[in-house]
């Protein structure tokens, strides 16, 4: 991809700020969002904005056109996730949330697989690829919507009690899911371009990274 646009390695890193452009707004008015739209709305909206974004990327003539789609994907993101952690917080509880952020790993651990399957042919085939897989969340939302049982927050507030175990929690998980992101996204042109990693093994090796992020939520949902 900066090869065709002609941009650096470390533009990498404004991709990442595009996405949270969209994703942080989404998440930090989600509470305020939730009781005007309900929770169907919101989970359904967010694979949709992101079929959207991910279409500007995959047919993106420019740089700009890149960021313009990676900050659509942070917003339908930053809707969908908490809507479905808060669901599964509220109705369901501790072992199928470690499911559901394991199912999060299985994905993580697939993508680096599909991409690398795909450069040799092109970058954008790879997106292409996981446009059809989010057309089936989008499908899957569609049909399961009626289903969904409400929320506090669907005609109300949600809140959180403010503690300092709260705020030391949000903290850490900051600091954690930093450094998670950071490892995941940097890996692959760390071991190609400075470790004469071959493009197939890098990817293997940042399966296996995100494979081992999925393992221990298996484990941690099961027990």
């Amino acid at each position: 991809m900066r090869d065709e646009f002609g941009r650096s390695l470390d533009d990498l890193g404004i991709v990442l700020g595009a996405f949270f452009v969209g994703f942080g707004p989404a998440t930090a008015l989600h509470r305020k969002l939730l009781p005007r739209f309900g929770m169907g709305r919101l989970v359904l909206a967010g694979p949709s904005l992101a079929v959207v974004g991910l279409l500007i990327v995959a047919s993106a003539p420019g740089w700009l056109a890149v960021l313009a789609g990676y900050a659509l994907v942070g917003l339908g993101n930053g809707l969908s996730d908490p809507s479905i952690n808060l669901y599964l917080a509220l109705h369901h509880g501790v072992r199928p949330m470690g499911l559901l952020h394991a199912s999060f790993g299985l994905g993580t651990t697939l993508s680096p697989l599909i991409m690398t399957a795909a450069l040799p042919v092109s970058w954008r085939l790879g997106y292409v690829v996981l446009i059809g897989v989010e057309l089936v969340v989008v499908a899957a939302m569609v049909r399961a919507r009626p289903r969904w049982l409400p929320v506090e927050g669907d005609g109300g507030r949600v809140s959180f009690p403010s503690s300092a175990v709260t705020w030391i929690t949000l903290t850490i998980f900051m600091l954690y899911t930093g450094s998670e992101l950071a490892a995941g996204q940097w890996a692959f042109s760390l071991l190609t371009e400075s470790r004469d990693i071959g493009d197939t093994a890098a990817g293997f090796v940042v399966s296996v990274y995100w494979g081992g992020l999925t393992v221990g939520r298996l484990v941690y949902g099961t027990v």
